[in-house]
């Protein structure tokens, strides 16, 4: 905090960006490219090319300065499109510290997303990213599991199109399928692992019956894992609340049985 803002000259920011972007926070993600753009690509041309094709889709043969043409992103353009050339940089290197970088900004500066698996994620609360970075970074290993809960981040972030329906489904699956290598039966449907893990790995009942009454009043709203091609009700806040719920109970089954 500045001297300013400790002895009440100034205001600090209190309340959430949440949709909007302001001055601050633009120049300092930008900042945050310009500092670490050659992290992006050992090959920074190749990146200069491919974000001039797939992400601006501008002619070749007319790419100049690209650096101007990403700062007038920052600069310029809706809270969202920044989001948008914040995730191309992120995603473009899995190996870049560019994403850590960007999420230091948007959490000094009060924003309401984070950068998850390359991806702009709408999660105010830290202990909820904490626990969503977790589980991506936990399931590495276990691909099917990973799979479901990308497909329930991407869901879930969506910009234009969220789908919560589907993200719930894909949250769901992820704590079957984690629960399901934890007892070495894929078919087992997730109450069936549920009660294996109480009987033969010392489960704990209540927290068996949590999960259990979760999934069965996840998997009746709405038809969640049926009928995904009906239009459905379901909630940001509910999206969000199994979202953050499964993947713990994922991060919990590999932390607690070392699944292998």
């Amino acid at each position: 905090m500045r001297f300013s803002e400790r002895h009440g000259y100034s205001e600090p920011r209190q309340s959430l960006q949440i949709e909007e972007l302001d001055q601050s926070t633009r120049n300092k993600l930008w900042n945050v490219y310009w500092n670490n753009r050659f992290l992006i690509s050992d090959r920074l041309k190749s990146f200069y090319k491919d974000i001039w094709n797939d992400y601006f889709e501008r002619p070749l043969d007319e790419m100049d300065n690209v650096d101007n043409k990403i700062k007038s992103v920052f600069g310029e353009e809706k809270w969202y499109e920044i989001l948008d050339i914040v995730e191309y940089i992120s995603s473009y290197s899995d190996e870049s510290e560019v994403g850590p970088d960007f999420n230091e900004v948007l959490e000094e500066e009060k924003s309401a997303y984070r950068i998850v698996d390359g991806e702009a994620v709408p999660v105010s609360d830290e202990i909820e990213l904490e626990a969503i970075e977790e589980g991506m970074e936990k399931t590495r290993k276990y691909e099917a599991v990973r799979e479901h809960l990308e497909q329930a981040l991407a869901h879930f972030s969506d910009e234009d199109d969220p789908d919560y329906r589907n993200s719930v489904k894909e949250s769901i699956s992820a704590a079957e399928s984690m629960a399901q290598i934890v007892i070495g039966d894929e078919d087992a449907t997730f109450g069936q692992a549920l009660s294996k893990m109480e009987q033969e790995y010392g489960l704990n009942g209540a927290l068996k019956s949590s999960f259990s009454s979760l999934y069965g009043y996840a998997s009746d709203q709405e038809g969640i894992r049926h009928a995904l091609s009906e239009k459905s009700d379901v909630s940001f806040a509910f999206a969000k609340f199994m979202l953050v719920n499964c993947t713990a109970f994922v991060n919990y089954l590999i932390a607690e049985y070392e699944a292998e």
